[in-house]
């Protein structure tokens, strides 16, 4: 395997208040999965539980943590209505008493890096910093409290100078590796969390940068210049890519041993090279 990348994990992460196990008199023992998941880990080429039993993980997830708070309108996305007095807590523990009717034992938690982060100018202060820390914390946490693995998935993300309103094809140096030295920081003392490196890579669709798929390999792992996208269209503009290897080095340098995962090229469908970079 290549030679991580330094990277330094400046002081403690942000306050983050870790809430109680939420509770709810619907999440009854009739809505629950047979047998809770009791801690995540990998065991030769398998996942395991707590007990060292493998197993398949069944998954959705619940969208618009990585939009709404960057858009200024929310950290969990569309109201349920104009009537609807429920609070965030409430709303998420119906959902999750649905997912565990249909037997979901997995369930992702995409994440808006300038969200956690909260440093950049233009962002809504109301839905981003400290609050979307807690309440992104809160999430995980009453997720893993039925019984489920909560998968922390960095979805998107912008180097400085631009906020994270759209998929960039690949993490960015300036702010991803804070981003995981924070986020890891706070969950690994959850045994039921996977942390989700990059959502969907597809930085060997920059054709201007990217000549060939080796390329676009060693990039994935060590970094490189690649065009900033707006929607998924390559601007003038480009920033330095954070590889892979940098990222899960800035997990791992905080004591995290949580199971990662990390997708592939192609928006995670083409893992043709991998094998010859590790």
């Amino acid at each position: 395997m290549a030679a991580m990348s330094a990277v330094a994990c400046a002081g403690a992460p942000p306050a983050v208040k870790t809430p109680a196990a939420t509770s709810s008199a619907a999440m009854t023992p009739a809505v629950r999965l047979p047998i809770p998941v009791n801690g995540i880990a990998v065991l030769g080429n398998q996942l395991v539980d707590g007990a060292r039993v493998p197993m398949q993980l069944r998954g959705a997830d619940r969208m618009g943590t990585e939009y709404a708070c960057v858009q200024g309108w929310g950290v969990f996305g569309q109201p349920d209505g104009p009537g609807d007095q429920r609070t965030d807590a409430q709303k998420n523990d119906a959902t999750l008493a649905a997912m565990s009717r249909w037997n979901i034992n997995a369930v992702r938690v995409p994440v808006n890096e300038d969200c956690w982060l909260g440093t950049k100018a233009g962002l809504n202060p109301r839905y981003t910093g400290v609050t979307y820390r807690n309440a992104i914390t809160a999430w995980v946490n009453q997720i893993t409290a039925h019984g489920m693995v909560a998968i922390v998935d960095l979805h998107w993300s912008a180097p400085n100078g631009r906020l994270a309103t759209d998929q960039q094809p690949m993490a960015d140096a300036d702010n991803s590796p804070a981003f995981w030295c924070d986020a890891a920081a706070v969950f690994k003392s959850n045994p039921n969390v996977i942390f989700d490196v990059f959502n969907e890579p597809y930085l060997d669709r920059d054709n201007g940068l990217i000549p060939d798929i080796a390329t676009a390999w060693r990039c994935w792992r060590d970094g490189c210049r690649l065009h900033v996208h707006s929607g998924e269209t390559p601007m003038a503009t480009t920033y330095q890519a954070a590889g892979m290897s940098e990222l899960v080095a800035a997990i791992r340098q905080t004591g995290a041993s949580n199971p990662i995962m990390l997708g592939g090229l192609s928006y995670a469908q083409n893992f043709s090279l991998f094998a010859m970079l590790f």
